[in-house]
């Protein structure tokens, strides 16, 4: 694959000697404008793309993994690097960010890397690797993406460690309609090692989920057979002069519905 141009640094990386920011954090109130220099439309090729994945309890939380060879490319939105192919999509409930000290009940985390790199192990160790998150709030309906995965989830409830085929997904079902609004911080993965050099991308539009389809994932158990009712980590304190910042394009960032 050929090597895509370098882009210059994103304004949201950490600053030389500044204290790094862990994640997750509140979104709250030193969330701030975005500079309009940093905006740019976000260009995915492949998103409706069908994947064949293999999805697994590992004790924690659920992980679906993406094949490098499958994966859709994500380019623009404001990102430090031209390319990135998708490496996994793992889900938490409650979710890992707040907003405005809310927790909501799910959040979809999309890992994704460089390009220019072989794994999202080596693209974290050089800043290079970005994070899609997508927040889930209570409805009488559940987005397509997750109805989709539920007869899946009931499979793995009480198997760790023991992936199977999920086939088929495509990335679009997990996403909402309206990417352009979002928040964007440089962080941690939430998950240990808790590995800092983590472009954030939090897009502000939520998608449906309903009390029923969330028991399903309250029914995952870990290694020992108890149920994880929850799995997220502790909202980190955000250092001064972190630097987090919104994006909008002005429309309305209400809950979507299903694409069925």
């Amino acid at each position: 694959m050929p090597k895509p141009p370098a882009k210059p640094p994103c304004a949201c990386s950490k600053k030389a000697g500044s204290e790094p920011l862990n994640s997750p954090i509140d979104l709250g109130a030193e969330v701030k404008p975005g500079p309009a220099e940093l905006k740019e439309p976000w260009e995915f090729n492949g998103l409706e793309k069908m994947l064949c994945t293999e999805i697994k309890n590992d004790g924690e939380q659920i992980i679906i993994r993406i094949c490098p060879k499958q994966s859709p490319v994500i380019c623009g939105g404001g990102l430090s690097h031209s390319e990135y192919i998708i490496d996994r999509i793992d889900f938490h409930w409650g979710s890992a960010h707040t907003v405005n000290n809310e927790r909501l009940p799910l959040e979809t985390h999309i890992f994704m890397y460089c390009t220019e790199f072989c794994g999202i192990d080596e693209a974290l160790q050089k800043e290079g690797a970005a994070a899609f998150s997508i927040l889930h709030e209570y409805s009488d309906i559940t987005s397509c993406g997750i109805c989709k995965l539920i007869p899946f989830v009931s499979q793995i409830n009480k198997c760790v460690n023991k992936p199977i085929p999920y086939c088929v997904i495509s990335l679009k079902d997990f996403l909402p309609e309206n990417k352009d609004n979002f928040i964007r911080y440089t962080g941690s993965t939430t998950y240990p090692p808790y590995k800092p050099g983590l472009e954030w991308t939090v897009f502000q539009e939520k998608l449906p989920i309903t009390r029923i389809d969330l028991g399903q994932f309250t029914n995952i158990c870990d290694q020992d057979g108890k149920l994880i009712v929850s799995n997220f980590r502790e909202i980190q304190p955000i250092p001064p002069g972190a630097e987090i910042f919104s994006f909008s394009d002005g429309k309305d960032c209400s809950c979507s519905t299903p694409k069925q």
